[in-house]
């Protein structure tokens, strides 16, 4: 999507008082903006009082202490981080090369949420089911769009069993881990790229050795070992929290379970088990 210098691309974050019950409510953390502005993106991260009545600008981040009662029906905690300025450039940069040089690059901020195959699905509008790329349209902030929806790719939501499974696991490794695990991103040094779109093969994970990884291969050969998740280097780094192990290595200080176990079930459902 081509967004025209003035537009303004903001994310809230909240943590569910209880999961168990919808109607605890939930304690409003962090928004995260992004302003098109003439020289590029700007990114803005802001805190949220205690009592929800505001934010205020953080450019240094910080940090906020969270519970909650989990679906298990156990209590939980955490050290919540909001990441600063600098950081956001780890997740939203790109290197290209410079305007009008084929020779220098540069390394500029880009939105990496808002894709099409993202938002090819249906929502509720008022009371009315609508695709969000068609209401888009309809409300005149997006031109452009295919007559054909099903030529633009749906990445289905992680949790939607009636997808594929392999599909379900591509669509959570591109949302969380694409945006550096690309060619033009913070992770390229790794070779490693898991936008969606890409087939499962080596520069995909499988049976590949790492190039960037060091200590976080946690003495494991291969990225992916097809069959095995336990020898994968993939479920080593999702499944530890330990700063120079874990992925993605900011914005989370818990390991995300469910996640894990489904990227655990698609590699050890893949064909053929590499010797290792």
């Amino acid at each position: 999507m081509d967004m025209p210098i003035g537009t303004i691309v903001s994310k809230t974050f909240t943590m569910p008082r209880d999961f168990l019950n919808p109607a605890a409510g939930e304690v409003i953390i962090e928004t995260r903006v992004l302003i098109r502005r003439e020289q590029g993106w700007a990114a803005l991260p802001y805190i949220w009082r205690e009592d929800g009545s505001d934010a205020d600008l953080s450019i240094t981040g910080g940090t906020r202490q969270v519970s909650w009662i989990h679906s298990d029906g156990s209590t939980r905690s955490t050290n919540y981080e909001i990441p600063d300025t600098n950081q956001c450039k780890t997740c939203h940069s790109i290197t290209r090369p410079e305007t009008g040089s084929g020779r220098n690059f540069e390394t500029v901020l880009e939105m990496i949420g808002p894709k099409a195959r993202f938002l090819n699905r249906d929502n509720d509008y008022d009371g009315q089911t609508v695709n969000q790329l068609t209401y888009m349209k309809e409300q005149g902030v997006l031109v452009s769009l295919p007559d054909d929806l099903d030529t633009i790719d749906t990445v289905p939501l992680w949790t939607d069993t009636a997808a594929s499974l392999e599909d379900r696991a591509k669509g959570y490794l591109d949302i969380n881990c694409a945006h550096c695990h690309r060619p033009a991103g913070f992770a390229s040094n790794s070779a490693l790229f898991l936008d969606y779109w890409r087939p499962v093969d080596e520069t995909y994970g499988i049976c590949k050795t790492p190039v960037a990884a060091g200590a976080g291969s946690g003495g494991l050969q291969y990225d992916i070992v097809p069959g095995n998740a336990a020898e994968s280097i993939f479920d080593y780094r999702m499944d530890s929290n330990e700063p120079d192990v874990r992925m993605p290595e900011i914005g989370r200080t818990l390991i995300h379970t469910e996640g894990v176990a489904l990227v655990r079930e698609w590699i050890n459902s893949l064909v053929g088990v590499a010797t290792v």
